[in-house]
C-alpha cells in the first residue's frame, strides 16, 4: 500500500492544494478498503460519462450516438448507429454492426 506522503504527492500533482490534500488524507473515509475506493471511483466515472452524454453541449470533444439505422438483432442492437464526434458538428460517422460479439464466454 502506498504511504500517505506519496498519496499527497499524487494529489498535489493532480492540481489539489497541499492543504486540501492534507484534509483529504486525514479524513476517516480515506482509510477505507481500497476495493471500496475503486468501486466508488468506477461509479463516479460512470456518472461522469452519463452527464457527458446527457448534456453534450457542456462537454466539448465528447462523442455521442444520435441515431440508428436498420433492423435490430436479438439483443436489441441496430444494424448501424450514427455517431457525432462533438456537439455542434454538422456531420456524423456511421458504424456498422459486425456479427461477432465480445465478452466472457460462459
Amino acid at each position: 500500500m502506498i504511504d500517505k506522503e506519496k498519496k499527497k504527492e499524487r494529489l498535489v500533482a493532480a492540481g489539489v492544494s497541499a492543504k486540501t490534500a492534507d484534509e483529504i488524507l486525514s479524513s476517516p473515509a480515506f482509510d477505507r478498503d481500497p476495493d471500496e475506493l475503486e468501486r466508488l471511483r468506477e461509479k463516479c466515472n460512470m456518472q461522469a460519462m452519463i452527464l457527458r452524454r446527457l448534456t453534450p453541449d457542456k462537454f466539448p470533444n465528447t462523442y455521442f450516438i444520435h441515431g440508428e439505422l436498420g433492423e435490430k438483432d436479438q439483443n436489441g442492437m441496430p444494424e448501424k448507429i450514427m455517431v457525432v464526434p462533438a456537439y455542434g458538428v454538422d456531420f456524423s460517422y456511421i458504424y456498422t454492426r459486425e456479427e461477432k460479439t465480445v465478452g466472457p464466454e460462459w
